[in-house]
């Protein structure tokens, strides 16, 4: 399901933020989205291609990653990528 559209102007912010060292939860807060979106809303805006569901895409691999959110290591899935659990309860 697709949220509301992000504007010139979020789509800056999203870039000079990223420059500065701001994390996606911060990003999140400001524009009131979720840390989720405002990555892949910044990969697409950095060229990031999302290759999930194409038939030559590579099978998914599970490994322990940071939380984009609070840093927290946790093991990711297939549908969780970005945010551990706490976080992704959150919203």
């Amino acid at each position: 399901m697709a949220g509301r559209p992000y504007s010139a102007e979020d789509d800056e912010f999203i870039l000079m933020a990223l420059a500065e060292g701001k994390g996606f939860c911060a990003l999140a807060r400001a524009l009131g989205r979720s840390a989720a979106s405002i990555k892949g809303r910044a990969d697409r805006l950095r060229g990031v291609k999302d290759y999930e569901g194409k038939p030559d895409a590579p099978a998914f691999e599970s490994r322990e990653r940071a939380c984009v959110c609070c840093g927290r290591k946790f093991e990711t899935t297939p549908t969780r990528r970005l945010l551990c659990d706490p976080c992704f309860r959150k919203g």
